[in-house]
């Protein structure tokens, strides 16, 4: 299909080494293939999907957050605050599995993101509103209304 567009391979290496190609649609492909040359021969192109480093990067990531997740002493509504910092970032597929809670609390913490912000405090959100000029005659206190 690429080479019906006009396409040329530029790939500096056999097929057996790896499944990764390197196409381009210059007039005259040459310079992208030694450009290409020069990078996989110092090094410079990674042929493996998964980098080790990005592996080992994000696997402390998760081990960190399940840390702060279990070391906290609010119980469930200080893991909800925490849960909802990344709640919003991530499926709940792999919150479930990499930090062993339950896609309640991660629909918990998506809620509480929505509502008060992500690892935010949580805001009293009353809907009564004191009067302040009414008050009720036999006890001498404002009057509260419901809002709307």
């Amino acid at each position: 299909m690429l080479i019906a567009c006009g396409c040329t391979n530029v790939t500096p290496f056999e097929k057996k080494e790896s499944n990764i190609e390197f196409w381009s649609r210059a007039i005259d492909p040459s310079a992208d293939k030694e450009t290409l040359l020069n990078l996989y021969n110092a090094g410079l192109i990674c042929l493996k999907n998964n980098s080790p480093i990005i592996i080992d990067k994000s696997m402390n990531f998760w081990k960190s957050f399940k840390s702060a997740l279990d070391n906290n002493r609010r119980g469930i509504d200080g893991k909800i605050r925490i849960l909802s910092i990344i709640a919003e970032n991530f499926r709940y597929n792999d919150l479930c599995e990499k930090l062993q809670v339950s896609p309640n609390t991660i629909n918990s913490a998506c809620k509480y993101a929505r509502l008060n912000g992500p690892g935010a405090i949580a805001i009293d959100k009353s809907n009564v509103t004191m009067s302040s000029y009414k008050v009720d005659s036999k006890t001498n206190l404002p009057i509260l209304y419901l809002q709307d």
